[in-house]
């Protein structure tokens, strides 16, 4: 076997950092740095010295001086793990990084995701304006179902209260005006259905079903 001298081992590396590769995925074979001294002009220098490459895989070979021997060992585990020899497992991965590294956006992707960026903010835009015209309906339809609370006493007829209201006031819970609003759907800038709903507490508490305390409007049980 023939062996040629390789490096000086010295504070600038370890045998224990350093992974063989061949420039193969295929490639098996593992050749071994083997620690040797000599003595030179009078002195005893440490060496490493590399099983010679066979010449057909000569030009495919190549070293990698990993920071530290964590690091290899981190690199030979995650090997293990892929089911992978470690010349395929670092030409994947660096393969995989070059493949990364050289893609670029197509521009009609780009284009695309304009597209799609401008048309979310326009149904966004539509959807803000759907629910503000919902509300203005629904503060509508409550102005005409109780119009007859413009006033808190009525002179003459019938009229019904607010069922939700009456249901939300007999949960026996303390709530203050906006907590009541809020539960009836009724937007705070709609002042006349909040007329409405504020005759309407004046209302049953004339008729002695609730009272209003410091902290809002309560169901008298």
């Amino acid at each position: 076997m023939h062996y040629k001298p390789h490096s000086i081992v010295s504070k600038y590396m370890d045998k224990a950092s350093v992974c063989k590769l061949y420039a193969h995925p295929r490639s098996r074979a593992a050749k071994q740095l083997i620690p040797v001294k000599v003595k030179y002009l009078g002195r005893l220098i440490s060496l490493q010295v590399l099983e010679m490459v066979v010449p057909g895989l000569k030009a495919r070979y190549v070293d990698v001086y990993l920071p530290s021997e964590n690091a290899k060992i981190e690199w030979e585990e995650e090997a293990k793990n892929a089911g992978l020899p470690m010349s395929k497992f670092v030409y994947e991965a660096v393969e995989a990084f070059r493949a990364t590294r050289n893609e670029t956006p197509k521009p009609n992707i780009i284009n695309e995701l304009a597209e799609i960026k401008e048309e979310n903010q326009k149904l966004r835009s539509e959807l803000r304006m759907k629910n503000l015209l919902i509300e203005k309906l629904e503060a509508d339809v409550y102005k005409n179902r109780y119009a007859t609370f413009q006033e808190v006493e009525m002179s003459e007829g019938t009229r019904r209260h607010d069922e939700d209201l009456i249901k939300i006031l007999m949960r026996g819970k303390v709530l203050e005006g906006y907590s009541i609003l809020k539960e009836l759907g009724v937007d705070p800038g709609e002042t006349e259905a909040v007329k409405l709903i504020n005759n309407q507490l004046e209302s049953l508490r004339r008729f002695g079903l609730v009272e209003e305390t410091a902290n809002g409007w309560r169901w008298i049980k």
